[in-house]
């Protein structure tokens, strides 16, 4: 039950649902994670977090490049995907 943070320069926040649209130099931060890309869907009705455009992750061990990063908040599985399916995620270790 650890603190995620998300910081941006916009954010949209829906009063009905409480889904939150995070616009512009979008920074998500949880335990050893750090992610930043231009957008991210805070969508409670579906228990997920989606980032998407510039997508960079980081952790102590690697820096990843892609198009989307899928967060559950559930089970707190993380998915990362290209928008083309022909293309791969990027991984650099350190």
């Amino acid at each position: 039950n650890s603190t995620i943070k998300i910081v941006s320069k916009i954010a949209d926040y829906n009063k009905t649902n409480q889904e939150t649209k995070f616009y512009d130099n979008v920074n998500l931060k949880y335990l050893d994670h750090d992610a930043k890309s231009e957008n991210l869907d805070l969508l409670f009705i579906k228990n997920i977090i989606l980032m998407y455009n510039n997508l960079v992750y980081i952790n102590e061990d690697m820096k990843l490049l892609a198009d989307k990063f899928l967060f559950n908040l559930e089970t707190k599985d993380a998915k990362f995907f290209m928008n083309d399916a022909s293309e791969k995620v990027k991984v650099i270790k350190y």
